[in-house]
């Protein structure tokens, strides 16, 4: 049996530093939740597989997005998606059984959408993110009109220390509008019936 715990969001600003430092996410170079930096979209998974998984060992290169479990779990347990089905995210089994050579390219980046002030409040000065992708090596945040962004090498710089969009023009453009792109591709409101019948009687009550 396979068992995976995957955190929540980050962790608030009022966590202390020794908590910090055990989770080795957040409040290390932004400021703390819904900052948007890997180091707070980015959160501990840990799995544990026996006789498959290692005990022990940490991959501090994968990057696994919560759309990539329902593809890994299928292989997991040998079952093959439906051919109707194009799913967003990839299988991370791979990363799962510590093999290398076989690092996951994924096709399509990976985007977030938040809904941040802008200009950054004076208490919050990290929370001005509304949208961020990564594709491949690259992450680009931008604020809610896209007229300003930073860019950062994941490959080199984990922490998002060293913004290098000024060095780095095209890819800086290219990952603007592969947002652009996205943004198209949103709808403006839920539509159909999306909603449970739980939260309808829940309303009906109220």
């Amino acid at each position: 049996m396979i068992s995976a715990y995957r955190s929540t969001l980050g962790t608030s600003s009022d966590f202390s530093t020794a908590s910090l430092k055990f989770l080795n996410c957040s409040s290390f170079s932004k400021d703390s939740k819904h900052a948007e930096s890997l180091v707070h979209i980015g959160v501990p998974f840990i799995a544990r597989w026996p006789r498959k998984v290692a005990s022990g060992r940490i991959n501090n290169s994968a990057l696994i997005s919560a759309v990539d479990l329902l593809p890994t779990f299928c292989e997991v347990a040998g079952v093959e998606l439906s051919a109707t089905y194009a799913p967003d995210g990839v299988s991370q089994v791979a990363a799962l059984m510590g093999e290398t050579g076989r690092e996951v390219k994924r096709s399509q980046p990976l985007f977030w959408k938040m809904n941040s002030a802008w200009p950054a409040r004076s208490w919050q000065p990290d929370h001005w993110v509304s949208w961020a992708v990564v594709d491949q090596k690259w992450k680009l945040v931008a604020n809610h009109d896209l007229s300003f962004s930073e860019l950062y090498d994941l490959s080199q710089d984990a922490l998002e220390k060293n913004n290098v969009a000024e060095t780095n023009p095209e890819v800086r453009r290219q990952l603007l509008a592969k947002i652009t792109d996205w943004q198209k591709t949103l709808p403006e409101k839920p539509s159909g019936d999306v909603f449970s019948k739980l939260r309808s009687e829940i309303q009906s009550t109220n």
